[in-house]
């Protein structure tokens, strides 16, 4: 972000392989949850709001949700 590179882990969850109704290929779920400080990428370091001093907090939530299978064999 902003020209600033770091290495992040990212915790994942494994949710479930199940098939869906009326397909036998598994699907595959995973979400990934973690916060990540704007200040350790320079985001909004300079920005100063004029009316409220806290008005831009410091933690940024990501969610990603992701649900994939393989794809139908050839027949």
């Amino acid at each position: 972000m902003r020209g600033v590179t770091k290495e992040i882990a990212l915790p994942f969850t494994f949710r479930a392989a199940r098939a869906v109704a009326g397909d036998e290929q598994p699907v595959l779920n995973i979400s990934v949850r973690w916060e990540l400080n704007r200040n350790d990428f320079g985001v909004g370091s300079t920005f100063r709001h004029t009316l409220m001093e806290n008005f831009l907090g410091d933690k940024i939530a990501l969610e990603i949700d992701l649900g994939t299978r393989l794809p139908k064999k050839a027949e």
